[in-house]
């Protein structure tokens, strides 16, 4: 009697489980904090107008083009030719490897000297495409949402 109660319940809340599903299924993909609603800041816009004392947290706009190939622990923000590091704060979350497109980002836009190594090895190598950079800028990221029609 009580497996016969027990199945009858589950047949009844399976489709509502299911009903939810949907609604996730729907949902775009993101990771850490929820992503605040409005108006994001175009990550070069961002850029233009950097401000070092500006410690409070952003939404920033842009396309995720790369991402740390051994744990996901960094992404590569780009916009018209400007790019920040996506560094999730205190390896809170990781981001998919194989993630690619418009993304808002949420987080502190920073500005970070790179080492005196990166520095060396920019200098010496000018001419290779995409040299080290001896400054990036970098976003202490909160939390990342993937954009509808990346």
């Amino acid at each position: 009697m009580f497996l016969r109660k027990l199945s009858l319940s589950l047949l009844l809340t399976a489709p509502l489980a299911l009903a939810g599903a949907s609604d996730l299924a729907d949902a775009p993909e993101g990771w850490g904090e929820p992503v605040p609603a409005g108006k994001a800041l175009a990550l070069d816009a961002a850029l233009a107008t950097f401000n070092p004392a500006n410690t409070e947290p952003g939404v920033y706009q842009g396309r995720i083009v790369d991402v740390c190939e051994k744990r996901g622990c960094w992404a590569k923000l780009e916009l018209d030719g400007h790019s920040a590091r996506v560094m999730p704060r205190d390896h809170g979350f990781m981001v998919p490897r194989d993630v690619r497109g418009m993304a808002r980002v949420y987080g502190v836009l920073l500005s970070e000297d790179l080492s005196e190594a990166s520095a060396k090895y920019a200098e010496e190598h000018p001419g290779e495409p995409n040299p080290i950079p001896v400054r990036e800028f970098r976003i202490d990221a909160l939390g990342i949402v993937m954009v509808e029609g990346s």
